[in-house]
């Protein structure tokens, strides 16, 4: 598994830990968020630092073949653009995550 797939699959796969997590267990929401948006935050800044402006393109490609016979396959890359999109992407997550520090009503 690629970088990008774990920036990608971070966020997803706490959330659905959110969901088995009682709303009462206030402190391990916000854990387990942070916990997330972290791993998506700091792999965003080692692409951003990885990528190489003077090659220009799409970098660090992955290929997955999920399910070959119906075609369907995980295939992510970085541009230039999508450099800077996935970063402002992670530091918005991350500071939604404080954004949200303080709620005592639906903490999830």
């Amino acid at each position: 598994m690629g970088l990008l797939s774990v920036i990608v699959l971070a966020p997803m796969i706490a959330a659905f830990v959110l969901l088995i997590i009682p709303d009462s267990s206030r402190g391990l929401v916000r854990l387990v968020s942070l916990l997330g948006a972290t791993v998506s935050l700091v792999g965003s800044i080692v692409v951003a630092c990885q990528y190489d402006l003077a090659q220009g393109g799409v970098q660090m490609e992955e290929k997955l073949a999920l399910i070959p016979r119906m075609g369907i396959n995980w295939h992510l890359g970085v541009d230039g653009w999508g450099v800077s999109l996935l970063l402002l992407t992670a530091v918005i997550i991350f500071a939604g995550c404080f954004a949200t520090w303080t709620l005592r009503d639906r903490s999830k």
